[in-house]
């Protein structure tokens, strides 16, 4: 009875495989599921295995990915019994290709014991299959090196199992890394390329040879994305065709919607508009029938981005909108941090032409009305952004609660990990590039350093989900007419002030500026070629890795600072802008750039013999949302009757010898209008007690002189810093996440960084800035001042001091910021500070947050030491 139900089990398992072989995986799993059951049922372990590893190819087939895993841990329970070292090694095997994306640091340590297993029993094929796996691990935590050595190992095993078609995919593998490591500049292009296209066709021609149709195919697409690289567009489209061609007689639909895809680029590239359009419309095609959505809003994308070209932007932009919009949707439901960078890049370059052709389209609407609905739709995506950073970044906190402290402090801490890890292997790529260190050390190196990140990486992911997630709701994208009034009404309003967005589109070399006041909508744009923005952004670079130590250096800052300043006036005048802003006059201009233009500086811009800066009040933002959600959240705060409580911290005097003398002069200036003091001139204060200060009723400046981190990995971890080189980092930094999660003024203060780069930021692919500023404003101060560049000792104080008394006599916030320039401006071109500058002086200062006058009330004369 008992060898009779085996025998039917083992039917059961042969029948489901072979039906498994064809494609047949609802007839297969039903099978296997039985066979499972019952062996289960009946105590056969054998069985159970076999079965077990056959369902969870049909699993992973079916992108069921944690049913899989589950039967794959049972598979290795069962083997391990059995002391089956072949299924032991396949089940290894299949949980690491499970787990490769997810961690290819914790896939690697499956393929290992796969190998081992393998190895025991003289297993060639799968000690073959397990080395190629391995090597594409490696391959995705940037070892390229080293991935190719295994993937040679691979083939000698290979070989020795006479397995042509596995070495054909060993062949495409190797061709594959060497195409990246050309792309990324690792190792001459040129030989990389070379080896890759012997490959490619010594793959092609295993396949060919041994009936391997699909894969004979995929060499082809392969080698036609290899030729577009090389800019060899007739070859590469050529190659398309034929992979088109073979997946159509397969009836691959997946496949072949993904090769038309690759060709209607290739054409973009080589300007054969009218093809791309055509693959991108059979792409399309092919995408609804097999209802593949991701497929569908790429197709859409490249379709819309064609037809922009073509000038035809009314047919763009439905397809760019559903594109946006999908990709918008998906990457905020994604967990994965890699998942989620990948559909918010789509995402980005979707959006940007959506409002390209949102932009220039010719429809019946007036031109007033084109341009609103443009700038609806761009306060819409960036509502959307405040709406998920808030809910990603806001806990519901206790101060009190020492569990979640310590989580935070956790979390922190693995942060550091991660950004040390990625500053780091940044590093060893530049020193690989320029021949410093060799490819074999720089794959021994890297290894280490991604392992350790890829575990702080999954330790962070674990931690998410015991965080309470707080009910932002929804932030509406405001219509920013209606900001400015409302704000007017609320601070000043008899003032005359205006948006300016500044708006670029890189791929079309195309900026834009909208103009806005409450009255009406004014739109001017100019070029902006690549060449142009490639050399604002090359002098950028340059000017903020100078670490001024002498003359010459602050010569060279000063001579980039002019040479922007002619640039970024050329842009105004080119435009019309310059006229356009002398025809309104308005008291404060609130900028809005968006995307990467909040790196360049605005403010010295040359306009008619003057600076942008030292013309008109300038406040920035990062959108009217952002604006309108700071304004309605600063209601009902404190606003300061008596006493006001300025906070002045110098942590680090020792290292900056002219900070204390800083430090004296403001506070002197404050106290001379009765505020009362609390200056702080130490480097051994708590972190927990500055965060304290923060949060007095009272406080209305806070103003920080001393050093700042920038983290451009993670700028997040952007920090002041509050002690000296003797603590640890996570000790004698105060981090952008820390102020966001810990944070709450109770008042509405002005915060000044007076600290070389505190106003650093990343601009993620979503077009948000993140950094300490943004920290600080979501914090709830009024309005912050920053330095984007360095600052010098000789004139930071004197540029606070002129500052705070403008400030103290009633001037707004960036009227006063404004004055404090003119003054050292005048100050500097009297060579007050021997050197011979005067932009440096004062055009790294910049102001962000809200226009208007701080509150001002009846002060009374007091001083805390």
């Amino acid at each position: 009875m008992s060898a009779s139900e085996r025998e039917k089990v083992r039917e059961r398992i042969n029948r489901a495989n072979v039906l498994l072989s064809g494609g047949n995986l609802a007839s297969s799993e039903a099978l296997l599921s039985e066979a499972i059951e019952i062996s289960q049922k009946l105590a056969f372990e054998d069985e159970e295995l076999q079965a077990s590893i056959s369902l969870s190819h049909c699993r992973i087939v079916e992108e069921k990915m944690p049913a899989a895993r589950e039967l794959l841990e049972r598979s290795i329970q069962l083997a391990a019994n059995l002391d089956d070292s072949e299924a032991l090694g396949k089940s290894y095997l299949n949980l690491g290709g499970l787990i490769i994306e997810e961690s290819p640091t914790r896939a690697i340590e499956a393929f290992e014991k796969a190998l081992a297993a393998f190895e025991s029993v003289g297993n060639n094929l799968g000690i073959g299959q397990t080395l190629d796996n391995i090597g594409i691990a490696y391959s995705g935590l940037g070892a390229r090196r080293t991935a190719i050595n295994y993937v040679d190992r691979a083939l000698r095993h290979l070989r020795e199992a006479n397995e042509p078609v596995h070495i054909g995919l060993c062949y495409l593998a190797s061709a594959n890394l060497l195409t990246d490591v050309a792309k990324e500049g690792l190792e001459d292009a040129e030989i990389s390329r070379s080896m890759a296209d012997e490959y490619y066709h010594l793959a092609s021609q295993l396949f060919q040879e041994h009936g391997a149709h699909a894969q004979y195919i995929k060499c082809h697409d392969c080698l036609a994305l290899l030729r577009r690289d090389e800019k060899r567009y007739d070859e590469a489209i050529a190659l398309h065709w034929e992979a088109i061609f073979g997946y159509s007689r397969l009836k691959h639909g997946s496949a072949l919607s993904s090769a038309l895809l690759n060709l209607g680029t290739s054409c973009v590239e080589a300007h054969k508009l009218n093809d791309a359009k055509d693959a991108f419309n059979a792409a399309g095609r092919i995408k609804q029938q097999i209802n593949d959505q991701i497929g569908l809003a790429r197709v859409n994308q490249n379709l819309g981005t064609v037809l922009n070209t073509e000038g035809r932007h009314e047919e763009a932009l439905p397809l760019l909108e559903h594109a946006a919009n999908f990709f918008d949707r998906s990457a905020g439901a994604q967990a994965h941090d890699e998942l989620q960078t990948s559909f918010s890049d789509l995402y980005f370059g979707s959006w940007s032409e959506y409002l390209f052709a949102l932009s220039q389209v010719t429809s019946s609407k007036s031109d007033e009305e084109r341009r609103n609905s443009f700038l609806l739709q761009l306060e819409r995506s960036k509502a959307n952004q405040i709406t998920r950073h808030l809910s990603n970044m806001r806990r519901r906190l206790d101060s009190s609660d020492e569990s979640w402290l310590k989580a935070l402090r956790e979390r922190i801490d693995l942060r550091w990990q991660t950004n040390f890890s990625t500053e780091k292997r940044r590093s060893l790529r530049r020193r690989l590039k320029n021949g410093f260190i060799t490819g074999e050390k720089f794959d021994d190196e890297i290894k280490n350093l991604t392992a350790s990140h890829q575990n702080a990486v999954f330790k962070l992911r674990t931690m998410r989900t015991e965080y309470e997630m707080v009910e932002t709701g929804s932030i509406d994208g405001t219509d920013p007419r209606k900001v400015l009034m409302d704000l007017q009404k609320a601070y000043h309003p008899e003032a005359k002030a205006g948006f300016l967005y500044i708006v670029e589109f890189p791929q079309r070399e195309n900026l834009q500026f909208l103009y806005v006041t409450n009255g009406s909508i004014e739109h001017r744009s100019t070029d902006f070629t690549r060449g142009e923005r490639e050399h604002i952004f090359s002098q950028l670079h340059d000017l903020r890795t100078i670490k001024p130590t002498d003359a010459d250096d602050v010569q060279a800052m000063e001579a980039i600072l002019d040479n922007l300043a002619h640039e970024i006036g050329g842009a105004f005048h080119k435009s019309g802008l310059t006229e356009l802003l002398c025809k309104h006059d308005p008291d404060t201009v609130v900028l809005l750039p968006q995307g990467a233009l909040h790196y360049m500086p605005w403010e010295i811009a040359e306009m008619d013999g003057t600076k942008f800066g030292l013309q008109w009040a300038i406040i920035r933002n990062y959108s009217a949302s952002l604006l309108q959600l700071m304004a309605d959240e600063l209601e009902g705060k404190t606003q300061v009757e008596g006493t006001t409580s300025a906070l002045i911290y110098c942590p680090t005097p020792a290292d900056l010898p002219g900070t204390p003398h800083e430090v004296e002069s403001i506070a002197k200036t404050l106290r001379s209008e009765g505020s009362a003091i609390k200056a702080i001139v130490a480097d051994d204060f708590s972190r927990d007690g500055f965060i304290a200060d923060c949060q007095r009723a009272n406080l209305k400046i806070l103003h920080f002189a001393g050093h700042s981190h920038f983290a451009a990995s993670d700028p997040m971890m952007s920090s002041l810093i509050l002690g000296g080189r003797e603590l640890p980092d996570d000790e004698r930094h105060l981090t952008a996440l820390e102020i966001e999660a810990r944070v709450r003024f109770q008042a509405a203060p002005l915060v000044f960084l007076n600290s070389c780069h505190s106003g650093a930021s990343s601009i993620s692919n979503v077009d948000d800035a993140f950094g300490l500023v943004r920290a600080f404003l979501l914090a709830g101060v009024k309005s912050i001042i920053h330095a984007s560049d360095a600052v010098f000792d000789v004139s930071a104080s004197d540029f606070a001091a002129e500052f705070y008394e403008e400030v103290l006599k009633g001037a707004r916030v960036e009227e006063a910021l404004r004055l404090a320039r003119k003054t050292i401006a005048k100050r500097s071109s009297n060579n007050a500070y021997l050197d011979g500058c005067s932009l440096v002086h004062w055009a790294p200062y910049l102001l962000y947050g809200l226009p208007g006058a701080l509150a001002s009330g009846a002060r009374e004369n007091g001083t805390e030491n």
